[in-house]
């Protein structure tokens, strides 16, 4: 189990606002932010929302299972999932395939700052590319061709 000050710490470490323009804590190309954290705990998932610093309950009930294929992610206190919306370069006229590669940048820094929150705070964190794509995305009713899971990481102890 996590506290609440780790909690909050490692979300504000993945993508909280850090500067009065509103700019995240991780980098993004062209500073579109297409990123979307959602945090599985063993109550439920949540969304985090950065510019409020808050999670807001999406789904009740542990879901982790989804977030992995190895047996020690489903009992970990926390499993982040990185999705990108892909929407928000619609009127950039950009190839999907260079979208999708800014998309896996821009997670790799959310999952970064967590790496070094959790060094730096006694936790373990680690990046995984592994997880159910297409339950993830049903589950949070989210629509493949918009919303690509990118990254998943586990923290914990």
């Amino acid at each position: 189990m996590l506290s609440l000050e780790e909690l909050s710490g490692v979300l504000w470490a993945a993508a909280g606002v850090n500067r009065e323009d509103g700019h995240l804590t991780a980098p993004s190309a062209m500073a579109l932010y297409p990123i979307r954290v959602y945090a599985f705990l063993p109550e439920g998932v949540y969304r985090y929302d950065s510019k409020a610093n808050v999670l807001n309950r999406v789904i009740e009930g542990d879901r982790r299972e989804l977030t992995a294929m190895q047996d020690f992610a489903y009992t970990a206190p926390l499993n982040l999932v990185y999705v990108a919306d892909y929407s928000v370069y619609a009127d950039r006229n950009q190839p999907v395939d260079r979208i999708r590669f800014w998309c896996a940048a821009d997670a790799g820094g959310y999952t970064e700052n967590v790496n070094l929150y959790a060094a730096g705070n006694g936790l373990k964190a680690i990046t995984r590319g592994s997880f159910k794509e297409e339950a993830l995305l049903e589950l949070l009713g989210l629509d493949p061709a918009q919303y690509g899971v990118i990254l998943a990481q586990t923290v914990g102890r």
